[in-house]
């Protein structure tokens, strides 16, 4: 599952439940050993598989550091 926290005046997060892809498609149809775009990231399983999000990612920070963000 992908969720982010904001924090600021209001605190909060963000749950990204799924998405459409516009670019990285092969890499992510690697990641998740299919073809079938339309089942790629559809889910919160499928989409951390997808964009190669892991324990690793957990608690980085994007503002500050942006390539955080980035996936291998």
């Amino acid at each position: 599952m992908l969720n982010v926290l904001v924090k600021g005046e209001e605190n909060g997060f963000v749950l990204i439940r799924a998405l459409e892809p516009r670019g990285g498609i092969e890499r992510m149809k690697k990641r998740r050993g299919l073809s079938d775009m339309k089942s790629l990231c559809s889910g919160p399983g499928r989409l951390t598989q997808a964009l190669g999000i892991t324990r690793r990612n957990h608690e980085n920070e994007f503002v500050r550091r942006p390539a955080a963000l980035l996936c291998s």
